[in-house]
């Protein structure tokens, strides 16, 4: 009996140290682990660690808080926001976890309650560089770049590594004032910070735009595209050239590549490299995100001739596109296309669509026509019978917009 009791002991000695051991394994499983690159394996050890009390309070916030972590990475905000609502009840200092938070509830449109806990962060830790940001990028998405600026500027202030920061304020220099100069320069000191450095930022990507996770490719494609907005177009190549060679599958940097080739009349290399972003894109992302590539890559065709091509991929364009400027620019030029092919009937519906309803295609078609003889209107003119006569018997001549 005494041999039983000291047996059943023994063992419950030993299950409650299993248990004790397994706890303690998965708690830093779950805390040692990236929520940013490894989310599912994260989520995972912090379930296993929570269904496991640990009567510390403090430690069992910060399990909840890299659950919370995890599932922001995963986007599932709302559940996201509920591990980080139980890690503040048990710790109220968590101030990076009010934060994350506050990322969480602006990805649900609960806007005044993320600036309430952006701020009341700001109010608890006046350093907090990332506080500071998260304010910034409000006023920046809700339209007033100058209070970012400001904002932005005052984050790297106090967090001079605060990289994300001054990712914005080149991103407002860039592309709210227009000053591409000082959004190069912004670049430049982010990209001395190097790659290593610099990929340990956690961050959402356009996943439209270029899907990675790695920042400092981020901060390169964006540099790229400054450098192409001010023409120094050589050293764009060179950040592109790397993107391309790095991330292969992804379009953005091919896209970007074809408009530096067609603005240098580079139009069979364009072409190529127009071709290889729309079959990446395509193969990758939604259609709406590679309607501006296929409209670059329909202009480049129709330059060198190859008008079939040119015109199933702005049919293509057309019939699923969502972007009004875009499927005009892929219409219309598909359009020409047609009419190269003979195909009267698709030319003069691709073509009457743009001019219709933009001012660029019908100025462009104006042109077209006074040089062909066909118009003797300005090109400024609004739509009018006289124009769409002259097309029609333009479209009729054989020669009339055949040629490149």
């Amino acid at each position: 009996m005494t041999f039983l009791k000291r047996y059943a002991a023994t063992l419950l000695f030993s299950v409650l140290l299993f248990q004790g051991s397994s706890f303690a394994a998965d708690a830093e499983s779950c805390l040692a682990l990236d929520p940013f690159r490894k989310s599912d394996d994260t989520l995972i050890a912090c379930e296993k660690a929570l269904k496991q009390k640990d009567k510390d309070a403090a430690h069992m916030a910060q399990l909840h808080a890299q659950l919370g972590e995890a599932l922001y990475w995963l986007q599932r905000f709302d559940l996201a926001i509920e591990a980080f609502d139980s890690a503040l009840n048990l710790d109220k200092s968590l101030i990076e976890t009010r934060i994350q938070r506050g990322w969480a509830l602006l990805r649900v449109d609960e806007g005044q309650r993320a600036f309430q806990d952006f701020s009341d962060s700001l109010q608890e830790k006046p350093d907090s560089g990332r506080a500071i940001f998260a304010i910034g990028y409000m006023y920046d998405v809700s339209g007033q770049p100058e209070q970012a600026l400001a904002a932005y500027k005052q984050a790297i202030e106090v967090s001079p590594k605060y990289y994300l920061a001054r990712s914005g304020l080149a991103a407002v220099y860039r592309d709210e004032r227009n000053e591409k100069e000082l959004a190069i320069s912004e670049y430049n000191s982010l990209l001395a910070f190097g790659e290593v450095e610099l990929n340990k930022v956690q961050f959402f990507g356009a996943p439209y735009y270029f899907p990675t996770k790695d920042f400092y490719a981020h901060v390169r494609m964006d540099r790229a595209l400054a450098l192409a907005q001010t023409n120094r177009n050589d050293e764009a190549i060179v950040d592109l050239n790397w993107l391309i060679e790095r991330y292969p599958d992804a379009h953005a940097p091919k896209e970007v590549m074809t408009g530096i080739l067609s603005n240098q009349d580079k139009y069979a290399e364009a072409s190529i490299v127009g071709l290889e972003a729309s079959v990446s894109c395509h193969k990758n992302l939604p259609f709406f995100a590679c309607e501006n590539t296929d409209a670059m890559l329909v202009y480049s065709l129709l330059l060198i001739g190859k008008n079939k091509e040119a015109a199933n991929i702005g049919v293509r364009a057309v019939a699923n596109g969502q972007n009004k400027n875009l499927i005009d620019k892929s219409s219309y030029y598909a359009g020409l296309a047609m009419t190269r092919l003979g195909n009267i009937a698709e030319a003069r519906r691709l073509i009457s669509a743009p001019v219709a309803n933009n001012p660029k295609y019908r100025s462009l078609l104006i042109t077209q026509l006074r040089q062909e003889g066909f118009y003797e209107g300005d090109n400024k003119d609004e739509m009018n019978e006289r124009i769409v006569n002259a097309l029609e018997a333009c479209l009729l001549d054989f020669e009339c917009l055949r040629r490149t």
